[in-house]
């Protein structure tokens, strides 16, 4: 039976980056796009903060 290849190969420090990288590099942001991309993680932390207040609430009702 062949051996695998040598882990270390895989795991060379001078490796390309990931496809997904090199594929589609990010588009320069607007500043009206940056404001959307805040709010819209603003948004996704109030939504994360009030799921969080309806488990502290479910869990003083035990």
């Amino acid at each position: 039976p062949k051996e695998a290849p040598a882990p270390a190969k895989a795991v060379h420090p001078e490796a390309p980056p990931p496809p997904s990288d090199t594929r589609r590099p990010q588009p320069q942001l607007t500043d009206e796009d940056r404001e959307v991309v805040e709010n819209l993680e603003l948004l996704e932390s109030l939504d994360a903060a009030a799921d969080l207040e309806v488990l502290l609430e479910l869990a003083d009702e035990k």
